[in-house]
């Protein structure tokens, strides 16, 4: 049998969280190249490692 060792915690952020995170995340991050003039709500945002090791 596999060992699973990663873990999935979800948590939910107020609209406030959001907007300050968005904005913080756009000044480091490339825009999807699929998102359209309206753009596209993100659900989740998943922070792993290159070689998935986190």
């Amino acid at each position: 049998m596999n060992k699973v060792f990663r873990e999935e915690k979800k948590f939910l952020i107020s609209i406030a969280e959001f907007r300050s995170t968005a904005g913080r995340l756009e000044k480091v991050m490339m825009q999807d190249s699929h998102n359209g003039t309206h753009g596209y709500m993100i659900r989740s945002l998943y922070f792993d490692t290159p070689y998935d090791t986190d």
